[in-house]
């Protein structure tokens, strides 16, 4: 049984209505794909129900995941199978024999595999979002690209509390997989985009290469009434260091002079302390595809670069 805080970000009626748009979603997907990718799917019955973060985590062994955001909050909305059952997907997408995608389903996915799966799934997502607006109100459904997740155990899956529903996914021919749909409560830590967790006393930390950018943000920290504590990524402290620890937020650059602030990102994000805080990237010029990697990677949103108070309000890091 959900728990009091569970209750709170779905109600009983608001899982009710989720539960008509899993059955619908069931029947509809499952014979879009089976035109698609022209063997038999089906998408079981679907157990639907509230989960705190580390259940919703927690996969038994590689993933991939779509992860966007619907609504007007925002709110998180996570498709995930287990890495197997996508290398199916992707094969059958192509046009690979049955046996060529069994060899394949033993190894990791890649590149390719993944595009191809992304392809295939665009007729999921676009059920999913059209009865998402429909059943719970969930408009502007925006899935992301899909992303695999080698040790599912390794924070890939921030905030909570979820709804979610779970399909038992059979493609002829292959073992029996499952498909899960999370969606983040309503201005959880879950959302997407540029929406970030409450945050207490305490210094933000600045990770940036520049040092003119670094002693500049003395000014912008006495405009924003919060001390910013600026690093050069070449002395950065190890991610258990103070540091980090104390901050209430973190900014990292997209370029880190040679390193990459993405996969800082994903690393502080595997972090016991780094999973609870903002964390959000920052460029000149970001592109969508920037956005939508850094979203992928965990990060809480992103800034323009030069920094100003004002953005940072807006970010809620105030």
């Amino acid at each position: 049984m959900p728990d009091s805080s569970e209750s709170e970000a779905f109600d009983a009626d608001s899982v009710a209505a989720f539960e008509t748009l899993a059955g619908e979603f069931a029947e509809s997907a499952g014979g879009d794909l089976t035109s698609l990718l022209g063997c038999a799917v089906s998408l079981g019955a679907a157990a639907v129900e509230v989960v705190e973060e580390e259940q919703a985590a927690e996969q038994p062994g590689p993933i991939v995941h779509l992860s966007g955001h619907a609504g007007a909050a925002s709110q998180a909305v996570h498709m995930v199978l287990d890495a197997a059952d996508a290398i199916a997907v992707a094969g059958l997408q192509v046009g690979q024999e049955a046996a060529e995608i069994e060899e394949a389903r033993k190894g990791e996915i890649g590149d390719e595999q993944l595009a191809a799966f992304g392809g295939a799934m665009k007729l999921v997502t676009a059920v999913l979002g059209r009865l998402a607006e429909e059943h719970v109100g969930l408009g502007d459904y925006e899935p992301g690209k899909p992303s695999a997740v080698a040790d599912p155990g390794a924070g890939w899956l921030r905030g909570g509390p979820f709804l979610r529903m779970g399909f038992a996914l059979t493609l002829e021919g292959f073992e029996p997989g499952r498909l899960q749909v999370l969606v983040a409560a309503p201005g959880g830590e879950g959302a997407a985009s540029n929406q970030t967790p409450a945050m207490g006393d305490g210094p933000l930390l600045l990770i940036d290469p520049d040092e003119a950018t670094r002693e500049k943000i003395v000014d912008v920290a006495d405009a924003l009434g919060r001390e910013i504590e600026a690093v050069d990524p070449s002395k950065l402290p190890g991610l258990e260091d103070e540091a980090f620890q104390n901050a209430v937020g973190v900014i990292v650059a997209w370029d880190l002079g040679g390193h990459s602030g993405l996969e800082l990102v994903e690393a502080l994000r595997q972090t016991p302390s780094g999973r609870k805080k903002p964390v959000l990237l920052a460029s000149p010029v970001p592109t969508r595809g920037m956005v939508e990697a850094a979203l992928r990677a965990g990060a809480s949103g992103f800034l323009l670069k030069p920094y100003t108070a004002e953005e940072m309000r807006d970010r809620g890091l105030a």
